[in-house]
């Protein structure tokens, strides 16, 4: 725009205002494109992806032995699987487009201040590692955590379906005291690991954004204490403006990536219930009789026992 208006009418500009007008309708259109492009498929792969593991949780639990519903109550299982199967289908998709979407626009801010001030980068290296070693000391507890809060969870579920569906027994023996502590300390004991997950992301999110707002200081005092004539001050107020971006960047990329790491646990266990030991075939080929048994006569069956 400062191009295509001239300082005075007697200089001629030099962009035309069409010239000007095609150009930002150009952008919008391809941004728009774009941002169609991305929704297409990050939907048509999340549709995908969470169909195919749906398919293969629901092969495997319908085909598992009665010994595993016997160890672990099948109500359980079934409500972790449910919530699992809900993360995969609409938080984890769109988790993995935000993270992905971060880290391109802090590519791309990195490779304009590399154009315009690679001086800045002394600065900011140390805090990408330092960032990225908060990530891994952040990690380890924080898939602790939730899975911790899944474990939590199902108790609280399963003991609530119980209540409602015997209130009437337990109405007419007047427990209702006693159902609802045990549902109260159920409740506390599965809040208890949410609150300490919520802690470590709040203590996460403190440490990174301090250590950008740091950061950005030292690149401002750097920038203003340099010699005159080493940088365009032109060029320094662009790189100032593209750290600034850079520094929320960096904050929101490691903190979507850290989000999408706690949501990964559902995977984890779809994964798990996927694996589970299957009863043997409903018909073994090698031990088929032949399609004409019997030929004639007739089976009688006395007594008949099985064992497991």
């Amino acid at each position: 725009m400062a191009r295509a208006t001239p300082v005075s009418e007697d200089i001629k500009p030099l962009v035309k205002t069409s010239t000007l007008l095609l150009v930002y309708v150009a952008l919008a259109i391809g941004s728009s494109l774009c941002i169609l492009a991305k929704a297409m498929l990050l939907n048509t792969a999340a549709y995908k992806t969470a169909t195919l593991l749906f398919n293969k949780m629901h092969h495997c639990i319908f085909r598992a032995p009665m010994s595993f519903f016997d160890a672990t109550p099948s109500a359980r299982i079934l409500s972790r699987a449910s919530k699992d199967q809900s993360a995969v289908d609409l938080s984890i998709p769109y988790q993995v487009g935000d993270v992905a979407f971060s880290m391109i626009q802090l590519l791309g801010i990195i490779v304009v201040m590399f154009q315009a001030a690679w001086q800045v980068f002394i600065v900011f290296i140390p805090v990408i590692a330092t960032s990225a070693w908060y990530q891994q000391y952040y990690k380890s507890s924080a898939r602790e955590l939730t899975r911790l809060v899944g474990l939590c969870e199902a108790p609280v579920i399963h003991n609530l379906a119980e209540t409602i569906s015997g209130s009437t027994t337990i109405r007419s023996f007047d427990e209702e005291s006693r159902f609802r502590e045990t549902n109260m300390k159920l409740i506390n004991s599965y809040f208890r690991p949410v609150f300490h997950a919520a802690g470590a992301m709040e203590w996460l999110s403190f440490r990174l954004d301090m250590l950008s707002s740091i950061a950005f200081a030292f690149s401002l005092v750097f920038l203003v204490s340099i010699p005159p004539g080493v940088i365009d001050p032109v060029i320094a107020g662009l790189a100032v403006m593209y750290g600034f971006q850079l520094n929320t960047l960096q904050f929101w990329a490691i903190w979507n990536l850290c989000n999408l790491e706690s949501k990964i646990i559902s995977v984890e266990r779809i994964l798990q219930y996927s694996s589970i030991p299957s009863e043997p075939s409903l018909v073994i080929e090698t031990n088929r009789p032949a399609h004409s048994w019997p030929s004639h006569g007739e089976i009688d069956i006395h007594d008949l026992q099985g064992k497991g």
